[in-house]
């Protein structure tokens, strides 16, 4: 039997002289997402009046307000109500009094709403408790208490043709249990019946009832059920095919519950992932994202959008090396809906809203698992995502956010994209954050996938402070519209084609159509990473559409780039007459034209040989990597379990170690190009080559040969050398830029506590370099002055 609530009364009140008005609020709603539209198709909240009275009412210069001090906010103009009738407000923010009546105020969940006489009496006044999206408040019987919730609202008609909401509650919360337990519900109208699935889809009435109680444990043993569907094309490259599980994936249950009356609707669907294991909340390392959605709409034939379906059937040759299939199309039509979870890495639920997603990427759409986006609408209940999604970083609301997968390192488990990132953060580019989490769909486990941002019109409007539709975005050098127009780019284009920009008025002309140092900071740190698959590909540009605006670049897609660390990509990205990709003569031109302006070829070069001995300082570079490995490593084993995701005769270690290898001497290529491309002598080009080795912590994630402590610190720092180190002889520590500010030289015995006063030293990130029998051990040290 059902647990029963009392049915609630929310914490709205009338006062003053309600009793004695003729007119009073009777309906009000904070959180139109999907009910009654204006006129201007837009779901504004809204406001209902209702005349108790037995004759006509003219409300001209009455007050309606959300102050109590202001009661006369926003003035109604000569308005008649009727006896028994109904007046609706919308409360829009758009001050109008034309055919419809708009407020020049919006509702919130904690506003008092009032309506005054024109003399300043009140007249009506409503508390407002809570913004449960399409769901009102109102009176019960129109013109008399209590107030209600209603499920079904009643704008502008009687509240009698209402249903009432039904608040289901569970007797466990969402997300980690470490032993099996019996789930229960309540609700706060026991005559409704509630209908539940376990499978994804949202209940309807031809669902089963929910029992007194349903057993939640366990599930992995059950038989394999959305990982046994093949989610690649099956004339793909072989270390892009699917392949079943090397065992059973982790499995928990999602149950979906929804309210009925007479054969409506009464609740909105309530969602919920458990996940039962010993461990509990200790489970996992990372955060972990829950997507609940129709297994449909993520694997039918036909429409589902995570496999190769019919569109591979009905074109199994197209695509290229990427393959067909479902999984390749893109726009509103293969957009489903679905519910998302996001549970902190110590197992607390700090999001839990109904989504749009939809298959992200470009080729890695072929791989098995796929990058998913997910949009925020009003239209699914919440038009924004409101919690800490990127621990560090002041920003609490997004529109979108990416699951993504390693993208094209899938099949290495090397997140150079996220690398990329982390570089980049203190040069003159947009830098998307990241936080490692683990995914499951509709209760199944379903691997490591990092959350990001994404670069679009709403990430920029964000960043940047500006209207969301007032930016152009290009995707690559032909001019390809991403949003807004591309006009102000071939204009661009053109100039920078029939123009010789060594000329100054020609250079003026250009630098004031586009952000210099945003482009040179962008190109250098391409040619960095080495990426082979770019400028034709991977590239996207911006401005805000308005006179001063100028475009600048946003480093995407940097997935398989630092593999070759003789590869010249300086040249590569300057050759001028390339038959196609990944560097046809357009992708080039930019650069090209640009380096012939001797005052741009400097500042080009200067500038590499700044970020080398900084922000592309091997040790920082590798350091960032090897914190990535530390990231994925606990993690990686059930991953790879899952997906088989590791390309043949290859370990997630060692790819990794490949890594430090390649930033070991990257640089030193780079010096070796610059002198050669630009006819440099050595002292035009400061850089000290250096290639020792930087063995990190790829092989020791527990201890890397030595301890410090405290960290964080103020100041006082101490190192403790362990057995697995001797012959140490050189401790140092090392700012960002790579700068030595402290040094020990000595020899150091095993267990021994070395001390380092840094006082003198700014708040930050540094890094402790300790020296042993020729091999360079780091640690992470922040210094925080409080």
């Amino acid at each position: 039997m059902k647990t029963v609530l009392p049915l609630v009364f929310l914490s709205s009140f009338f006062i003053g002289n309600v009793a004695l008005s003729q007119v009073i609020i009777n309906e009000w709603m904070t959180k139109n997402s999907t009910g009654i539209l204006d006129q201007d198709n837009e779901h504004s909240d809204w406001v209902e009046l209702y005349n108790t009275g037995s004759s006509p009412i003219n409300i001209g210069g009455f007050g309606l307000s959300d102050e109590e001090n202001d009661p006369h906010k926003w003035i109604f103009p000569a308005t008649t109500i009727q006896p028994n009738g109904f007046l609706l407000v919308f409360c829009s923010g758009k001050n109008q009094l034309g055919s419809e009546l708009h407020t020049s105020f919006k509702l919130s969940a904690s506003d008092d709403l009032l309506l005054a006489d024109p003399i300043g009496n009140l007249v009506s006044e409503v508390e407002i408790s809570h913004a449960t999206p399409d769901v009102s408040d109102g009176l019960a019987v129109d013109g008399s208490l209590p107030v209600v919730e209603f499920f079904l609202s009643t704008p502008n008609s009687s509240n009698l043709n209402g249903t009432w909401h039904n608040r289901i509650g569970l007797s466990h919360p969402a997300g980690f249990h470490s032993a099996p337990f019996e789930l229960s519900i309540s609700s706060t109208q026991v005559q409704h019946s509630i209908h539940y699935t376990l499978d994804g889809s949202e209940p309807d009435q031809n669902d089963p009832i929910f029992p007194v109680s349903l057993l939640i444990q366990d599930r992995t043993n059950e038989p394999i059920n959305l990982a046994s569907i093949p989610t690649t094309a099956p004339n793909l490259l072989e270390d892009v095919l699917w392949e079943l599980p090397a065992a059973q994936p982790f499995r928990g249950t999602v149950i979906r519950l929804r309210s009925y009356e007479n054969g409506h609707a009464s609740s909105h669907t309530l969602s919920a992932t458990y996940l039962v294991h010993p461990d509990g909340k200790n489970r996992y390392s990372l955060p972990v994202v829950s997507i609940i959605s129709d297994s449909l709409c993520l694997f039918d034939y036909d429409s589902g959008i995570y496999v190769p379906g019919l569109n591979h059937d009905q074109n199994p040759t197209a695509g290229g090396v990427w393959g067909s299939g479902n999984y390749h199309l893109s726009g509103d039509d293969w957009e489903r809906k679905a519910h998302v979870e996001f549970f902190s890495d110590s197992g607390q639920l700090e999001l839990s809203q109904s989504v749009g997603i939809r298959i992200h990427g470009s080729g890695s759409r072929a791989y098995p698992q796929k990058s998913l986006r997910l949009y925020a609408r009003k239209n699914y209940g919440e038009s924004k995502f409101e919690f800490e999604a990127f621990p560090g970083i002041e920003k609490d609301e997004f529109d979108v956010l990416v699951l993504r997968n390693f993208g094209q390192d899938f099949v290495t488990g090397v997140a150079q994209d996220v690398l990329a990132s982390l570089l980049i953060k203190n040069l003159n580019q947009a830098s998307l954050a990241y936080r490692a989490a683990i995914t499951f769909v509709n209760g199944e486990y379903w691997g490591i996938q990092n959350i990001r941002e994404r670069y679009d019109k709403h990430f920029l409007a964000d960043l940047h402070e500006l209207e969301k539709d007032s930016v152009d975005i290009i995707e690559g050098y032909f001019g390809g519209v991403n949003n807004g127009d591309n006009s102000a780019f071939w204009s661009l284009y053109n100039f920078m084609e029939e123009n010789d920009l060594s000329a100054p008025t020609n250079y003026e002309f250009v630098s004031d159509r586009m952000d210099i140092d945003d482009f040179i900071d962008n190109t250098l740190t391409r040619i960095y990473l080495g990426c082979y698959d770019w400028p034709g590909n991977n590239v996207r540009m911006w401005r805000e559409r308005s006179p001063s605006g100028k475009f600048r670049w946003l480093l995407l897609d940097n997935d398989g780039c630092l593999n070759d660390p003789d590869f010249n990509s300086l040249e590569h990205a300057t050759y001028p007459d390339a038959p196609g990709w990944p560097n046809p003569p357009e992708s080039t031109l930019f650069l090209r034209r640009l380096l012939a302006n001797g005052g741009f070829r400097q500042q080009f070069i200067s500038r590499m040989v700044e970020l080398l001995n900084t922000e592309f300082n091997r040790l920082r570079v590798a350091t960032y990597a090897s914190e990535l490995f530390s990231t994925y490593e606990n993690s990686y084993d059930e991953h790879h379990a899952r997906w088989l995701a590791l390309s043949q005769g290859t370990s997630f270690e060692q790819n990794y170690h490949n890594l430090i290898d390649m930033i070991e001497v990257r640089s030193c290529y780079i010096k070796e190009h610059f002198i050669e491309y630009f006819n440099l002598n050595e002292s035009e080009f400061l850089y000290d080559c250096v290639e020792s080795e930087l063995n990190l912590t790829i092989d020791d994630k527990t201890n890397n040969g030595f301890v410090v402590y405290p960290n964080p610190s103020t100041g006082l720092v101490n190192l403790t050398v362990l057995n697995e180190l001797r012959d140490v002889t050189n401790i140092s520590v090392i700012d960002v830029n790579g700068r030595v500010v402290e040094n020990k030289m000595g020899s150091f015995l095993q267990n021994q506590t070395i001390s380092f006063e840094l006082n003198d030293l700014a708040s930050g990130l540094y890094w402790i370099n300790v020296i042993s029998q020729n091999q360079s051990f780091v640690k992470k040290l922040v210094i925080q002055k409080p």
